[in-house]
């Protein structure tokens, strides 16, 4: 139907329903592929003045909803809710950008089933889950050795701490909702776990610059942490893979149990260089600041 692409711009004469969850993006690939356009084609003749969808999944300007309203004669509510728009700042580095970082295999059937296959959910790109916010199930990699029919909770090799990051997992979503948590920043203690710890000299010369505070509480971790490329950041956005999510989540959960004597016993481990990195994100995690012996 590229004929469209001639006609003056009006409202679209079939506007298809949004799936529970859906991207902005997701939702507008759905009508270019129903009408017949291409991607280009579709944001030409809405005239978003992009050139991906995707960049509409965070925050889309004004100018861009009101033609969105406008062409499928929808609430702007409803066009923000299927962005990221409302995520507090603390979270944004959390959500991949581009393509889905997971996904969730009962919802995938789901969307078959209901004849909306290739939806794209926000969930597949927010790196705080290990669970599909919808369903429950557990989440799967998209791509690479753990990308095969299971879920992460049968190929993370942190399975055995799968309820403590369900818990963890919790906690951000509550955090989110405004809810209270037993932190006051779930973020920022994830971030923390994430600085580098202090050289062990018990390690090999090839893994000596590689240790994070989060083996303190996962043991583990820096093994597996270690064969990521690129490497883990150092408590910078606490964005990592689905499969060490299991851990860090978990570690969350615990360090929460007492926040206060976690980060006390944590501190001595952190690289001076990072401590007061360390010190800032202690300070949001309980949102009070701590006296420190060193």
């Amino acid at each position: 139907m590229t004929m469209l692409i001639n006609a003056a711009r009006r409202p679209l004469p079939v506007v298809l329903d949004p799936t529970p969850d859906e991207l902005l993006s997701s939702w507008l690939h759905r009508h270019a592929a129903f009408y017949g356009l291409t991607e280009p084609m579709l944001i030409s003749w809405l005239k978003l003045e992009t050139k991906k969808l995707r960049s509409l999944d965070f925050r889309p300007g004004l100018g861009q909803i009101a033609r969105i309203v406008d062409s499928f004669r929808t609430d702007p509510m409803d066009v923000v809710a299927m962005t990221h728009t409302a995520l507090p700042i603390e979270i944004a580095a959390l959500v991949g950008r581009g393509k889905p970082i997971q996904f969730c295999r009962t919802c995938c059937e789901r969307h078959r089933a209901a004849d909306t296959p290739g939806a794209v959910l926000k969930s597949w790109l927010e790196a705080w889950r290990v669970t599909c916010p919808l369903c429950g199930s557990p989440l799967s990699e998209i791509e690479g050795p753990r990308s095969g029919g299971d879920t992460v909770r049968d190929t993370s090799p942190f399975a055995d701490h799968w309820d403590a990051a369900k818990v963890g997992e919790e906690f951000v979503n509550r955090h989110l909702r405004g809810e209270p948590t037993p932190l006051a920043s779930p973020i920022a203690m994830m971030r923390l776990l994430l600085i580098l710890n202090r050289p062990q000299t018990a390690q090999p010369p090839e893994g000596y610059n590689k240790s994070w505070l989060l083996n303190e509480i996962v043991p583990g971790f820096d093994a597996e942490a270690l064969r990521v490329t690129p490497s883990i950041s150092k408590g910078a956005n606490a964005m990592v893979p689905l499969y060490l999510r299991v851990a860090l989540l978990a570690g969350l959960a615990i360090a929460a149990k007492n926040a206060v004597d976690t980060i006390q016993r944590l501190r001595p481990f952190c690289r001076p260089v990072y401590r007061k990195r360390f010190d800032e994100l202690a300070y949001a995690a309980l949102g009070a600041p701590l006296e420190f012996s060193i």
